[in-house]
């Protein structure tokens, strides 16, 4: 069984309180063939000198400092081009992982034209108990039409840290898009159209902690980042669907990838009362019943519910009060 070279891709940006344990956890897992390329985005703190310890101790070790401060996606689009490995795995420094999950997943690779493999992760959240994301009960392969459709129902979701690619499709793929937020979205999909076939396994393996400084938590950008990437994936992954009819399919990913998110979101990061109705009467009117009951029929009824509610309530501007005391009420 081969174990070919992985190359570790994590970025790092004044990260200084994290990168002890990151080291440590990167030191921990379980696979003897590894290159790890840790990515300095110009730090201001001591974040370039601990990485640098770090790697005086190792082989496998090298640090890629930018030119100038360019964010996650630039970061990540340097450690790809560097990498050596035939796969690539990109974690985040201030994240948690599961020692032996490269092992488990690429034993199962052997030598099938698997570009890509996705595993899951339990998101850890600032308010609530912590949740599981993406995944399948059982191991499956996915051709190229399965996987878009798999990321058109949300069985497969936009995040880089749970999956492993072959790193020839990144190389091949040129297009990368610096967002605030988004970007892994946006990298997955347009390597869609690259990769032979999926391997979805059950096993858990990242450990997402969802943080109140994080990006994708605060930035408001985050709203028009997602509206945009929307309208990529429903340019990008029907065509890439075979012999079957995704206009409903088409209309739920529309609810649960941007209607929904984006009414959430000026409640969850509490905006003013004001901005927050003007930003709903803009998406209520997407919101039809009939998109409502596609996102049900879809496998999504949690969502469905949820945005029924906010049609609901929001012209009586009841639902910010209710949902912040539904997040009051999760909080252990």
């Amino acid at each position: 069984m081969s174990q070919p070279l992985v190359t570790v891709i994590m970025p790092v940006a004044d990260a200084q309180e994290h990168l002890p344990t990151a080291c440590k956890h990167l030191a921990a897992i379980d696979y003897p063939h590894l290159e790890y390329l840790l990515i300095d985005d110009c730090s201001q703190d001591n974040s370039r000198e601990l990485l640098d310890d770090w790697v005086a101790t190792r082989e496998d070790a090298r640090v890629i400092t930018l030119p100038k401060r360019g964010g996650v996606a630039a970061a990540r689009e340097a450690g790809i081009k560097a990498a050596q490995g035939e796969f690539v795995w990109m974690l985040d420094c201030d994240d948690r992982w599961e020692p032996g999950i490269l092992r488990l997943a690429l034993d199962m690779v052997d030598d099938r034209p698997i570009d890509l493999i996705c595993f899951r992760a339990l998101v850890h959240e600032v308010q609530g108990p912590s949740r599981t994301m993406e995944g399948v009960d059982a191991p499956v392969l996915f051709s190229r039409s399965d996987t878009a459709l798999a990321v058109l129902e949300g069985t497969i979701r936009g995040y880089l840290w749970n999956k492993i690619f072959r790193t020839s499709v990144l190389k091949e793929h040129s297009d990368y898009q610096r967002t605030s937020s988004q970007s892994d979205f946006l990298l997955l999909l347009s390597s869609l159209g690259l990769i032979r076939s999926t391997l979805m396994i059950p096993d858990t393996g990242y450990h997402y902690v969802q943080r109140s400084g994080s990006i994708s938590f605060t930035d408001t950008r985050q709203v028009d980042n997602t509206a945009y990437c929307a309208d990529q994936a429903l340019s990008i992954l029907p065509p890439l669907i075979s012999d079957q009819d995704t206009a409903r399919q088409q209309e739920a990913f529309l609810v649960w990838f941007y209607l929904l998110p984006c009414s959430v979101t000026p409640v969850h990061q509490q905006w003013p009362q004001e901005i927050t109705m003007d930003f709903h009467k803009r998406l209520l009117p997407q919101m039809t019943v009939r998109r409502i009951l596609a996102t049900a029929k879809t496998g999504h009824p949690t969502v469905a519910a949820h945005a029924l509610l906010i049609r609901m309530l929001s012209p009586i501007r009841a639902y910010p009060a209710l949902y912040r005391l539904f997040l009051d009420l999760r909080k252990p």
